[in-house]
This record gives structure tokens, C-alpha cells and sequence, in this order.
């Protein structure tokens, strides 16, 4: 008889109920785990589509500029991904309210044959997921301002020479002392 109890104390293993316990928290963790993957693969999905957009909108607002010398309310779609979509508009921009120091600029501004104006650029570019509208906005600031003629001569290097002045004390241009490279 003592055979038997010795043989039932011997036979150690697991038993059902422990290996039904073990495959419920096993099958948790693995359905967690695999949540997790989703999810980031669905983040990267997300970013690559403002991604993208980005990109779109700053090809799109370097198209505009070099094409245009102003730029004007407009929309459009994107001939490089026809899924997104672009709304631009332009507004007068509210210096003298940004900061005090702007407030003698709208002074000048009415005193002055050639007045500087701030624009706000607002590029929105839209586009359809699976689940919602994504929107996604560039907005820059551009100053427009009519340059006068003696400005537009110095640039095209048409510029008056003053008595008994040389052209580097003009503009600033000094002789590098002896002694000294350039770097």
C-alpha cells in the first residue's frame, strides 16, 4: 500500500486546470502584442501620409512662387497624388498688432511712395483616409513691396558714384590688412 502513495507523490506534472491558465495568459499577452504592432503600422501609415503632404505643399507653394509674382486665393488638385487636394489663400497680415515695435512701419507705410505690405500665405492641403478627412496647413508670411528705381539700379549695377569717393568705401568693401587670409 505504501507503493501506491509513493507512485501518486512521484507522478508530478501539470494538471489541466494550470495548463488552461497558462494558454489564457499566453493567448493575452500574444493578442496584446499583436495590438501593438497594428497600432504602430497604423502611426506609420498616418505619418507618411502628412509626410507626403508636407512635401506636396512646399513643392506647391515653390511652384506658385516662382511662377507668380503674387500670389492669389486659389485651389487645385496635386498632379503627383490626385488624392490630395490643396486650398491657398492670401490675406492681408496684421504687423502693427504682432508687436509694438511695427507700429512706425504704418506710418511710414501711408507717408511712403512705396509702402510695405505683409501677406499670410495659408497653403491647406486635404485629403480622404479610410476612416476621416485629414487636413493639413503651411502658413508663411511674404512681403510685397514696389522697389524704387534707385534700388532696382544698384541691383542691376547701375549705381552712382559719389565725388571723390571710391566704389569700396560705397558699399563697405575694406582691404584686408597684411598678415591676415581670407577665410
Amino acid at each position: 500500500m505504501q507503493n501506491q502513495n509513493e507512485n501518486k507523490t512521484e507522478n508530478k506534472g501539470f494538471t489541466l486546470l494550470e495548463i488552461v491558465v497558462a494558454m489564457a495568459i499566453l493567448s493575452i499577452s500574444i493578442v496584446t502584442i499583436l495590438q501593438l504592432f497594428s497600432g504602430a503600422l497604423g502611426s506609420i501609415k498616418v505619418s507618411d501620409d502628412y509626410l507626403r503632404a508636407t512635401i506636396l505643399a512646399q513643392n506647391k507653394l515653390n511652384e506658385l512662387e516662382s511662377q507668380y509674382a503674387t500670389f492669389v486665393d486659389d485651389k487645385g488638385v496635386f498632379e503627383e497624388d490626385n488624392r490630395y487636394h490643396w486650398d491657398l489663400s492670401v490675406e492681408n497680415y496684421d504687423l502693427v498688432n504682432l508687436h509694438p515695435q511695427f507700429e512706425n512701419l504704418e506710418i511710414d507705410n501711408k507717408a511712403s511712395e512705396f509702402p510695405i505690405i505683409v501677406n499670410k500665405i495659408s497653403l491647406k492641403v486635404h485629403w480622404k483616409t479610410e476612416r476621416r478627412n485629414r487636413v493639413m496647413e503651411i502658413v508663411t508670411l511674404k512681403t510685397k513691396a514696389k522697389a524704387n528705381t534707385a534700388s532696382k539700379k544698384i541691383m542691376l549695377g547701375n549705381y552712382q558714384s559719389f565725388p571723390g569717393t571710391e566704389r569700396a568705401l560705397q558699399f563697405g568693401e575694406q582691404d584686408i590688412p597684411k598678415g591676415q587670409s581670407e577665410k
